[in-house]
């Protein structure tokens, strides 16, 4: 191993893990929920809990990431299932950044300089500040797993390593179903310029993804994971406005820019070199090298095309684009050491650009941050112990309904801690009869089924996005709490119902309330009138007498 490669190794991994250190241990960008859905799907693997009566349904969206929670749950059944997932998110994000510098040091200056070790240092570092890295560890679901999966994919379909990228495709399709679409392509970027080699990669991508795609559906009688109908309209026309709106907002972040002033550095610089040509010094691995970087350029841009047609994220964060920043990184880790000294400062500043995005709210150096990273890194990731209000107020909830139905948008943590109750997910991420439900408008977070679980007189009705709220809904009006603009905001997130649905609930539900002190409030949901008495004797607050 060159000389330079383990301290750039180790320069890139301080920065990144420090990083990682005041993101992934504070809290998460959005809340901990689906990956709850991840731990239930993995329980179910093991047949430790009561699969839908409805039969299995392909909640999750990666196959491995349940498979490595399965395993996690099996060989250590006395660990704390979500503090592990962070711990495993935090370690296969520290593996990315040694991956890269490894992938970088190839392509070094000088292998044995100093000039070699700050530039790996610098990619590594970049790649792992990346938009959407350190959120993707954060949320402790499959993000880090595609990273790793994605970026040994690019790398080698764009060096030509075609031994080592039919690996790397498997498993980046039992990742993310992206890897479905972008196998193909893959394999044929794989094969460089001889056609014939070309053909067989992309046959050989093809191959996988129809494979994955038939043990799919044998298991579930699907033919994507059942999150795509309930995040998806009637209209493809209504995503593809999303996924530009969301990928445009991802780019005018901090981070976002320094991707695209990357990119458009690392452009700017294998453009100047004419094919078959290399650097000025011809230490850089020369016209191979150029053609690498346009390459992962290539699938930089292709990565972002997936992204807008699927609609990208309801949420503000980059997790879903975390591929394409770093694949652009991965670019300039192709490229070597870029021969200017603009085009080096460039790729500095755009490392700047990108820390002050991912430094973390409140901004470090306030006393509310101190404390936050503090508490990180005296008790690790958040674990089941953050949930304990959580799992008295379910179980208070299963006590009272006995065998009534539980409907929630957004409480998919309740299927982990009451695993024998009878739930209809009102989003369909749970459920595929909802899933596949009309959607004309434009779908962000799922389905919104409150309608059938009015006609099918449901127990008790969560619409809540919110863990808990300040004010008790058993004390509110339930019409204005579910409709009213200038109250419903307290007491619920959007989509807030129309008045003709909101009278319909407020006719034959009481909002009811359970204190959860840790959590600063109570929790809040409507029950079914005639259920009223059994949730005073759970411990709720009902209003309505």
């Amino acid at each position: 191993m060159p000389r330079g490669v383990p301290g750039a190794i180790t320069a890139g991994l301080l920065a990144g893990v420090a990083a990682l250190c005041a993101l992934a241990w504070t809290p998460p960008p959005g809340s901990l929920d689906d990956v709850f859905v991840v731990l239930a799907d993995a329980r179910e693997w093991l047949g430790r809990a009561s699969a839908s009566p409805a039969g299995p349904v392909e909640s999750s969206t990666s196959p491995l990431d349940v498979g490595v929670k399965a395993v996690l749950l099996a060989a250590l059944p006395g660990i704390d299932p979500l503090r592990a997932s962070g711990w495993l998110a935090l370690g296969l994000t520290v593996a990315l950044g040694l991956l890269v510098a490894a992938l970088a040091s190839a392509r070094g200056r000088d292998r044995g300089d100093r000039a070699a070790v700050a530039w790996v240092a610098l990619v590594a570092t970049g790649a792992v500040l990346a938009p959407g890295v350190a959120e993707s560890a954060a949320y402790r679901m499959e993000g880090p797993l595609l990273a790793l999966a994605w970026t040994a994919a690019a790398w080698a379909a764009a060096t030509g390593r075609r031994r080592a990228l039919v690996p790397c495709l498997v498993l980046l399709a039992i990742t993310r179903p992206e890897g479905l679409l972008l196998a193909p392509v893959l394999g044929w970027i794989g094969g460089g310029v001889d056609r014939r080699l070309a053909v067989r990669g992309a046959a050989v991508g093809a191959a996988l993804a129809a494979g994955v795609t038939g043990v799919r559906f044998a298991l579930y009688g699907a033919l994507v994971p059942n999150t795509y109908h309930a995040k998806t309209s009637d209209s493809r026309w209504n995503e593809v406005a999303d996924g530009a709106a969301y990928l445009a907002n991802v780019a005018a972040t901090w981070s976002g820019a320094g991707v695209v002033l990357l990119a458009l550095a690392v452009g700017l610089a294998v453009r100047a070199r004419p094919r078959g040509a290399g650097s000025p010094d011809g230490r850089d691995g020369g016209e191979d090298a150029s053609a690498a970087a346009r390459r992962l350029l290539v699938l930089a841009a292709l990565y972002g095309a997936v992204v807008v047609v699927s609609g990208g994220d309801g949420y503000r964060g980059a997790r879903l684009a975390m591929p394409v920043g770093l694949t652009v990184w991965l670019a300039a880790a192709a490229a070597g050491s870029l021969p200017s000294v603009s085009g080096r400062r460039l790729v500095a500043f755009a490392l700047v650009l990108q820390a002050i995005g991912a430094a973390p709210r409140p901004w470090p150096g306030t006393a509310a941050a101190l404390e936050a990273v503090g508490i990180g890194l005296r008790s690790g990731p958040t674990g089941l112990e953050a949930f304990d209000g959580d799992a008295r107020a379910f179980a208070a909830v299963r006590e009272a309904l006995g065998a009534e139905v539980f409907a929630h948008r957004h409480a998919q943590r309740f299927r982990w801690f009451e695993p024998e109750a009878t739930i209809l997910d009102l989003t369909g991420l749970t459920d595929a009869e909802v899933a596949r439900r009309p959607a004309p408008g434009r779908v962000r977070f799922g389905r919104d089924a409150v309608d059938l679980a009015l006609e099918r007189r449901v127990g008790a009705l969560h619409l809540d996005p919110l863990r808990a709220r300040p004010a008790a809904l058993a004390a509110a009006d339930p019409l204005r709490a579910l409709s009213d603009p200038a109250v419903a905001p307290s007491f619920g997130g959007p989509p807030y119902l129309e008045p003709e649905l909101a009278r319909r609930v407020a006719a034959d539900y009481r909002g009811a309330s359970f204190a959860l002190p840790e959590a600063g409030g109570f929790f809040n949901l409507f029950v079914r009138a005639d259920l009223a008495e059994r949730f005073r004797s759970a411990g709720f607050s009902v209003g309505g007498g």
